[in-house]
């Protein structure tokens, strides 16, 4: 099986006019659920570390763990149910780091994080960094370490599945999986507009614990070719994130 990217007609363009949420300068439309799981990370439980003024941060604060032994710590996160979970990381690194993050005790996770574009004394902005991982119904924990932090969001994966007004996510009518339910000998194919701007395509897929089974990194509008044989059968979710946009679907391998 082969994964291929396709790119629609241009008839079918996006309507630019419409709040349509497929980026950040379209339509306003944050959800309730986004704006309820979202914490400060001046409000979390600092380790050594220390809280900075951060004027482009949200609450214009933000709070600095890049040194060895700091952590900064969201605790009581209360969710409903136990699903996977999209959280957003905002920070602000001017140069590459490696951020730790760990769930609910758990081993620690290191993810390479991209810079952002100066430090919060010289008026940079944050950005975000986006994972996926399975959180539990009720109380949870979520460590950070090695990073400026600003706050984080918890987005549940069901939502931007059924394509929730949320600016983070490209709609199902400008991206989309050419079917979901494929046996061994299929191809699957992702339809992506042409109008969405991007450089290059960074595909995931997930088992349904939110382990990941296959990443890769591929250069804007070329094949993407990812081999299933070490999938395994049953339900996956497949993401992908074209520069500031996130796809995000379920698929079944049978």
């Amino acid at each position: 099986m082969r994964w291929s990217l396709c790119i629609i007609d241009e008839s079918r363009k996006v309507n630019l006019a419409t709040t349509t949420n497929i980026g950040a300068d379209n339509g306003s439309g944050e959800s309730a659920l986004s704006s309820k799981y979202s914490f400060e990370a001046e409000s979390g439980t600092l380790v050594g570390g220390t809280q900075i003024n951060c004027v482009n941060a949200s609450g214009a604060k933000a709070v600095n763990v890049l040194a060895d032994g700091q952590s900064l710590s969201f605790n009581a996160i209360n969710l409903p149910k136990t699903d996977l979970y999209f959280i957003k990381i905002f920070y602000a690194n001017p140069l590459k780091s490696n951020l730790k993050i760990t769930i609910n005790g758990s081993d620690p996770e290191t993810l390479l994080l991209p810079n952002s574009d100066a430090y919060c004394y010289q008026s940079g902005f944050p950005t975000y960094y986006l994972i996926l991982k399975k959180l539990n119904a009720g109380d949870n924990t979520i460590q950070i370490e090695n990073s400026v932090i600003d706050k984080i969001e918890i987005l549940p994966i069901s939502e931007a599945i059924l394509g929730m007004n949320n600016h983070l996510f490209v709609d199902k009518t400008h991206a989309f999986l050419e079917k979901t339910l494929l046996t061994s000998d299929e191809s699957l194919k992702l339809i992506i507009d042409n109008k969405l701007t991007y450089q290059d395509v960074e595909v995931y897929v997930y088992d349904i614990t939110g382990t990941v089974l296959s990443k890769k990194k591929y250069v804007a509008f070329e094949d993407v070719k990812l081999e299933t044989s070490n999938l395994g059968k049953g339900v996956k979710i497949v993401t992908a994130r074209l520069g500031n946009y996130f796809f995000v679907d379920k698929i079944i391998v049978r």
